[in-house]
This record gives C-alpha cells, sequence and structure tokens, in this order.
C-alpha cells in the first residue's frame, strides 16, 4: 500500500512512502516496573501494566504483563523497556486485576512513570496492525516510491467546475379519452411507440425507431352507455392482447382504467416515447376498415433519468470490457442500483513551455478535463473540498435542458 498521507516533494520529484501490510514491528519485551511512595497519587494496590509499540499506521499487542505493588496514598511506578526498532511512540496501559488493564497513556520513549493521573479509557489491542511504513524523508528509504511529476496540478491553473445535479428519470404517459356511448363491435388500440436517441448507435437522430406502431383488438358484446363503462369494457382486453408482444420492446406498457372514462397508457422505461399514433379504432362490419372514434394525447412527456445506476451503465459503457472478462469477477465497476449520481467535470489549463506556429511569440496552453460521478449523499462535503481548494465562485451549475428545435 502506499501511503500518500507522507509524500514529500522535491522540485519535480514525490517521494511516497509505502505500507508494508505483511510486516509488523515485534511488541516490546519485558517491563521493568519501580514502585515509589512519592512522586504520585497512586493508592496502595497491586497494579498490572502492559505495554505495546506504535508506527504511523498501527499498534503492536502488548508485551508481558508486570506487576507491583505500592504503599501509601502518593505512591507512583516507574516503567522502564528496551526500545523496539521502527517505534515511533509507545502505548502503557494500566490495570488492578491480570489482564484486566483498561486505563491506557502515551510515551514517545521506552520509559514511563505512572503518577496516577488520569489516562484514556482503553483496552490493549489483540491483533498487531503495526504495519511497517517506510519514511519518505529519508533519503534513499529502501521502500520510498519516487513519482516523477510533469505538470504540477495547481489550483490557480484550475478552471470552473461544473456540476450537474442527478435527476429522475420519468415515464411517458397517454391518455385517451373514451366517447359516451359506443356499439358493439370491434376495437382497437393504435399506439406508435419509438425509443429516445440514448443508444450510441446511431447519433443522427434525436429519437430511434426501436418499436413499431402496433395494434391490440377486442370485441364487445354489448354497447356502453357511458366513457367509464367503454373504458371498464376495454381495458382488460386490452391488458391480454398486450402478452401477445412478450419480448419486444412495447412489453411491459402499462394500460389502466382511470375510472373516470380515460384510458391511460404508460411507458414501460424512461426511453420509449408515443410519436403518431395514440387512438382507439372500430372496425365495420367488414373488419377491413376502421374509424377513429378517441384520439389520446400524450400527457406526460417522458424524461430520462441523469446520474442513474442505469444512466452510468448505458451512457458511459460501465462495467468496461476489462471487468466483464472472465478473470474480472473481482473488478466490478458498476454503479450501486438506486444511487443518485451527481456529475461534477473540471477544467484544468496549464501554460506550455513553446510557443504556437499561429504568430511569433503566440502562447500555448494545455486543457484537461475530468469528470467524476460522486454520490448525491456525498455531494455537500464533496463540494466543501473543491470551493476550498478552488474558491467559492467555482463551482458553478452546467447548463441543461437547452431545446433543439
Amino acid at each position: 500500500m502506499f501511503d500518500f498521507t507522507q509524500e514529500v516533494v522535491l522540485n519535480d520529484l514525490s517521494r511516497v512512502s509505502v505500507i508494508d501490510d505483511s510486516q509488523t514491528i515485534a511488541a516490546p519485551g519485558t517491563v521493568t516496573p519501580t514502585g515509589s511512595t512519592t512522586g504520585g497519587t497512586l493508592a496502595a494496590a497491586t497494579y498490572k501494566y502492559e505495554v505495546t509499540a506504535l508506527t504511523a499506521k498501527g499498534e503492536t499487542t502488548v508485551s508481558p504483563e508486570a506487576s507491583v505493588t505500592t504503599t501509601g496514598t502518593t505512591s507512583s511506578v516507574g516503567l522502564a523497556w528496551a526500545a523496539v526498532t521502527g517505534a515511533i511512540g509507545y502505548n502503557v496501559y494500566r490495570g488492578t486485576g491480570a489482564g484486566l488493564e483498561n486505563v491506557q497513556y502515551f510515551t514517545a520513549t521506552n520509559s514511563f512513570t505512572d503518577t496516577g493521573a488520569a489516562g484514556t479509557a482503553d483496552v490493549p489491542p489483540s491483533t498487531n496492525t503495526a504495519f511497517v511504513v517506510s519514511d519518505p524523508q529519508v533519503p534513499g528509504g529502501s521502500k520510498a516510491l519516487y513519482v516523477k511529476r510533469l505538470n504540477k496540478y495547481i489550483n490557480t491553473n484550475a478552471g470552473k467546475v461544473y456540476r450537474r445535479l442527478a435527476t429522475s428519470p420519468v415515464l411517458e404517459v397517454g391518455t385517451i379519452t373514451m366517447p359516451s356511448s359506443g356499439v358493439s363491435g370491434i376495437y382497437r388500440l393504435n399506439v406508435d411507440v419509438i425509443m429516445s436517441g440514448s443508444y450510441p448507435i446511431d447519433y443522427d437522430r434525436w429519437a430511434i425507431n426501436k418499436g413499431k406502431p402496433f395494434q391490440v383488438e377486442v370485441q364487445l358484446t354489448s354497447a356502453p352507455g357511458s366513457a367509464t363503462a367503454f373504458a371498464t369494457a376495454l381495458v382488460p382486453g386490452l391488458k391480454r392482447g398486450l402478452l401477445k408482444y412478450n419480448g419486444q420492446n412495447i412489453t411491459d406498457i402499462t394500460v389502466t382504467d382511470s375510472g373516470t372514462g380515460n384510458i391511460i397508457i404508460t411507458a414501460s422505461n424512461e426511453y420509449q416515447r408515443f410519436s403518431g399514433n395514440l387512438l382507439i379504432e372500430l372496425s365495420d362490419a367488414t373488419g377491413e376498415s376502421w374509424s377513429t372514434i378517441s384520439t389520446g394525447t400524450v400527457t406526460t412527456h417522458g424524461k430520462e433519468g441523469f446520474g442513474t445506476a442505469w444512466f452510468i451503465t448505458k451512457n458511459l459503457r460501465v462495467p468496461t470490457q476489462e471487468a466483464t472478462r472472465f478473470y474480472g469477477e473481482d473488478q466490478d465497476e458498476r454503479p450501486v442500483n438506486g444511487v443518485m449520481y451527481n456529475q461534477y467535470t473540471f477544467q484544468y489549463t496549464a501554460a506550455r513551455n513553446f510557443t504556437g506556429q499561429a504568430a511569433v511569440g503566440s502562447p500555448v496552453s494545455s486543457r484537461t478535463t475530468h469528470v467524476l460521478y460522486v454520490p448525491s449523499t456525498l455531494a455537500a462535503t464533496f463540494e466543501g473540498f473543491v470551493t476550498s481548494a478552488f474558491g467559492a465562485g467555482s463551482l458553478l451549475d452546467a447548463v441543461t435542458g437547452i431545446s433543439i428545435n
């Protein structure tokens, strides 16, 4: 593991320490306690002590337990042990019973005097997490990682950060209002379905005709006497008819009866759109000619979600091919279903060390764009870091909802 919290920058070089999580330093050895009747506020009792060693990234297990008995009410106990190689400090634990140490003190050296001062309520660790950490401050450290910087990321070179908030999808809804009366006969629902252009295979049209016009026919043996009765009679048959389209894009289009004489047609996903025909037709006696008895309208226009797990997976080619190969089972990159992700676009511009060809002495700069998707639940924290680094006016909302006619 790399410990970037201890990074040292020297000109265009970064030296980063390395955490070796397979190697830990040793726990302290024998602790020698020396009791005194002065120098503290310890009451007369038998005290138990254990000591652990610390690195920048963890703590060892304890030393063998040491015991000392004091007398009087002003006692203190001096403790000493051999220094541990690689330790940056030690924790001393005190208790009044074997294995019951529950008060902790810190010391930077391999000795400590317990005067009875209040410590921290804590117990010794059961596992050694004192991983070995190389020190980037030491020239030529055996495990330090050296990184050559081609360009330093300087906050004054950062442009604006554009934020686009996550939005939930909206399903398209069409409403067909039935006439107040009808006749017995064969009725047909006629709907044209297309898919909005969120597919990467076609960039020439705003919508892609993934579906096709479809019809569902229902026979009524009696004449409905009201709009409500009309809708109530047709909807069950329309639902049954939709089952014929199993496996097609229109599979899950929902047909419902509003109870007020309206037939409600709802898209199955955020990309379906109703275009062209949305109507109820009646067949003549020959069954070869149809007349429109009611034309529907789109009452809720569909809208694709932004920053959803489906949006990221569908539009950003996530997961990547690398993570979907047979050996990539532990490399899952998919976003979390149900989580909304805000988009943040960083623009970074830096001057280059050479001039351009447009005119003598013209400067050349490079622009790099970074796009990050951050869970909306973490947005406030993330944006706090952004404004802290680049200034209060650096975060702008992206322009959305542009209409192209």
